[in-house]
């Protein structure tokens, strides 16, 4: 990975967390999940971050205590509702299409961004 993307990362990472300000699992939104928060808060791709096109798109990432984020990693059907529900069916089916189309990404621009907004 290139250095200016694990610099886009950090950014990122702590926007999403400062930006949910805690886990959305229960804290936000209340999806029936019958644990409780732990661990340290960790920035969670809705659709996987191997998409650049839509790795930095505040859309698609939101703040998980550990725990949520491995609940849901081990429940991929049940993160796909809980995301539709989070985000709307239309605004996934946004990212989908962004993820998978030729858009290129100025990582440069999204760092430059990422450090004006915090």
């Amino acid at each position: 990975m290139k250095p200016i993307e694990k610099q886009a990362d950090r950014l990122f990472s702590a926007f999403i967390k400062k930006r949910d300000g805690g886990c959305m699992a229960i804290c936000k939104h209340g999806y029936p999940v019958e644990l409780s928060c732990s661990g340290p808060l960790e920035c969670a791709h809705l659709i996987r971050r191997g998409f650049k096109s839509i790795r930095w798109d505040p859309r698609n990432a939101v703040a998980l205590c550990s725990r949520h984020h491995q609940y849901f990693t081990d429940r991929p059907i049940a993160w796909r509702v809980w995301c539709d529900e989070l985000r709307g069916e239309p605004v996934m089916r946004e990212l989908l299409h962004k993820a998978y189309g030729l858009e290129k990404v100025d990582v440069a621009e999204i760092v430059e961004a990422l450090k004006e907004a915090s």
